[in-house]
């Protein structure tokens, strides 16, 4: 069975002090485990322990302590990844709110919380987990796809 640990002091240090994150955003969104606990996360071996990063809609990545050698099947290419996302089908990861549970279900107040281009609200992609999580914090919704 899969822990519900928290953050470890390292990994909580890096997201508050060295990212400047709101802790009580990291808090819902982050935790740390072991690589056996990633492996069943991820669905194949993880080679380190890492963080465990997981949104309102259950999607969720991996960030590796120590990020390993693969091969990218299409390019042959060799890389050490600093994510790695689970096999299974994957949408885009949104944020947890730390205190409003329907944040993302509640469409109208949603809507208050999104930029406004020619009178339509229009949600915010951006690439990765933490600039989602900081964009979240500064009043906007914001999601990411990976």
């Amino acid at each position: 069975m899969l822990s519900q640990s928290t953050l470890n002091t390292r990994h909580n240090n890096k997201c508050t002090i060295k990212r400047g994150l709101a802790p009580e955003w990291i808090e819902v969104n982050c935790r740390s485990v072991s690589a056996s606990e990633a492996k069943e996360l991820l669905g194949y071996t993880a080679y380190s322990d890492g963080m465990w990063l997981e949104g309102a809609n259950f999607q969720g990545q991996f960030k590796p302590d120590k990020p390993w050698e693969s091969r990218d099947e299409k390019t042959g290419k060799k890389s050490r990844p600093k994510y790695r996302t689970p096999l299974e089908e994957y949408d885009a990861m949104l944020p947890k709110h730390p205190e409003n549970k329907r944040y993302w279900e509640d469409l109208e107040a949603l809507k208050l919380l999104c930029y406004i281009i020619n009178g339509i609200p229009c949600l915010v992609i951006t690439e990765g987990f933490f600039k989602a999580i900081c964009g979240c914090t500064s009043q906007y919704a914001i999601g990411i796809y990976r």
